[in-house]
């Protein structure tokens, strides 16, 4: 007896047997793929799959990262006696392939013509490997006061192109007289007297000064005494501020103070210090003066009838003589960039301390109550 066996084919689908991620155009969730029979000439008889194509919907992204440049800040060089000096510079460079690179400094002078350049030995560099190296910048023989533009640059060492490149132009201090009235009307801002990286590329180093603030008059927070107190200006750097000398000058032809030293044209200077808190600049007087406490008489040398005092005093019943009296803060070779200038400032006081109500600070009113 025969006994013939009948089978019925069930088709079973791929995903049945493996789970394959699908991707749509509003989110990557997991879904499963699409499938068709596809007969053609030749047909296995297998299902074939139809996948979605992910080429224009999914992506990876590699995160962009900027250049790295990073160096000291130098400057400023002055015009006499400037000597080399070594500058080194710090980078990771990401817009750089990897590649066999050199390493270069250049200065132009203000024609743009080469006028130094130095390399160092080639090597492989991995992008964005940091790497520092030193220069010696021979600035000697090439600075004057048109300046000069230094650029750091790095070669393919091969075809010997510039991959990438950081200058900079800077130049002497200035060293110029500016007068005081000028200052006062608007900031001043120097031309460029080194460079510093920032971590993002080559800066110039510029100096700013603001005598906007400085007032016109001379505060008096007490009848005889004189004050600075209320005049002061910004220096918006974040750097020192370095000067030569600092004085407050006057005239004295009504030899007012007759203890004080006098120079030949009867001026008397008050040697003052500078006090820098964030971008405020202060002043305060430099030398221990002497006064007489009964008098109120001032002097610059000790006296044996004199106490100590760091202030500044007007003898007792001096005011009028020195109302209205024009007074002088005069810098020599102020900040980076050694500007010289004298700020005019007035002493000005239209009120007694005590005195009739109609000019004075305080008054007694006498009559019955």
């Amino acid at each position: 007896m025969t006994f013939k066996l009948g089978f019925l084919l069930i088709p079973l689908t791929i995903s049945s047997i493996i789970n394959v991620p699908s991707f749509d155009d509003n989110n990557h969730s997991n879904k499963q793929p699409s499938f068709s029979f596809l007969p053609g000439p030749g047909d296995s008889g297998l299902p074939s799959i139809s996948l979605p194509n992910i080429s224009s919907n999914f992506s990876f992204s590699i995160p962009h990262q900027e250049d790295y440049f990073y160096c000291p800040s130098y400057g400023p060089f002055p015009l006499e006696n400037c000597t080399n000096f070594d500058a080194t510079f710090t980078y990771a460079l990401y817009s750089v392939p990897s590649t066999s690179i050199i390493e270069r400094i250049r200065l132009f002078n203000s024609s743009n013509s080469v006028v130094a350049s130095s390399s160092k030995t080639s090597f492989y560099y991995n992008t964005g490997s940091r790497k520092s190296v030193t220069f010696t910048v021979p600035i000697k023989d090439y600075w004057s006061a048109s300046g000069l533009t230094l650029k750091f640059e790095i070669l393919d060492s091969v075809s010997r192109t510039i991959l990438k490149a950081f200058s900079v132009t800077f130049y002497p201090p200035s060293q110029k007289t500016i007068l005081g009235v000028n200052l006062k009307r608007s900031i001043y801002t120097s031309r460029s007297l080194g460079f510093y990286g920032d971590g993002e590329g080559m800066k110039e180093l510029v100096e700013t000064f603001d005598f906007t603030t400085i007032g016109d008059y001379i505060n008096v927070d007490y009848y005889y005494r004189l004050s600075l107190n209320q005049n002061h200006f910004l220096y918006p750097n974040d750097y020192a501020l370095p000067y030569n000398s600092v004085n407050l000058r006057f005239n004295d032809d009504d030899n007012l103070f007759p203890y004080f030293t006098h120079q030949d044209n009867g001026d008397i200077i008050l040697p003052l210090n500078l006090y820098k808190n964030g971008s405020l600049v202060t002043f305060k007087i430099k030398n221990t003066l002497y006064v007489n406490k009964r008098t109120l008489q001032i002097s610059d040398t000790y006296r044996s009838s004199f106490a100590p005092t760091n202030d500044f005093y007007l003898p007792i019943n001096g005011r009028m003589k020195f109302n209205n009296k024009q007074v002088y803060i005069d810098f020599v070779r102020l900040g980076k960039d050694q500007i010289s200038t004298s700020i005019p400032i007035k002493y000005d006081v239209n009120q007694s301390l005590v005195g009739v109500c109609t000019d004075g600070g305080y008054c007694i009113v006498g009559g019955n109550r």
